[in-house]
C-alpha cells in the first residue's frame, strides 16, 4: 500500500506541476483519483472504511496522503471559485470522493468504461467545474 501510495503522490504533484491551468489541474486530479479508484477498490476501500484497523503509522501515512489530495483539489478549485472557504472547497472535494467510494463496489451492471465516464463526470458536476461534454457512455455489462 505505501508504495502506491508514493507513486499517487508523485503523480499528483507531477499533475499539478505540468498542468497549464487550475480547470486542467482539476480535470486530470479527476481523472487519476477516478483511474486509481476503479483500478484497486479493495485498497481504497481498506484506506478510507477499514482505517482503524490499520497500524498507527500505516494510518498516518494514509491520512496524510489524503490530506495532500484533498489540498491539491482545494487549491486549484479556490482559483476557479474565488470567495469560497477553503473549509467548505475542501469539503466539497471530500464530498465527491466519498461519492466515488459510496458506489465503486456496487453492483452497477456498467463496463469499466461506462462506470469511469460516469463517475467522472460526477466529480466534475459535484465540484461544479466546467469541462468538456459527458463522454458516450455505452451499454451496461448486461446489455453485451
Amino acid at each position: 500500500m505505501r508504495r502506491s501510495g508514493d507513486a499517487l503522490l508523485a503523480e499528483v504533484r507531477g499533475i499539478v506541476e505540468a498542468s497549464p491551468s487550475p480547470n486542467a489541474t482539476i480535470e486530470a486530479l479527476i481523472d487519476r483519483y477516478v483511474d486509481g479508484v476503479a483500478a484497486n477498490p479493495s485498497v481504497a476501500m481498506v484506506a478510507v472504511f477499514e482505517r482503524r484497523t490499520l497500524s498507527g503509522r500505516t494510518r498516518s501515512w494514509v491520512d496524510r496522503n489524503e490530506r495532500l489530495v484533498v489540498e491539491e483539489f482545494a487549491h486549484a478549485l479556490s482559483v476557479l471559485q474565488p470567495g469560497v472557504s477553503d473549509a467548505e472547497l475542501r469539503l466539497q472535494v471530500r464530498a465527491v470522493m466519498s461519492s466515488v467510494l459510496g458506489v465503486i463496489n456496487s453492483r452497477h451492471g456498467l463496463d469499466d468504461h461506462a462506470l469511469r465516464s460516469l463517475l467522472k463526470d460526477m466529480m466534475r458536476h459535484g465540484l461544479a467545474v466546467a469541462s468538456a461534454p459527458p463522454t458516450r457512455r455505452k451499454g451496461r455489462v448486461a446489455d453485451r
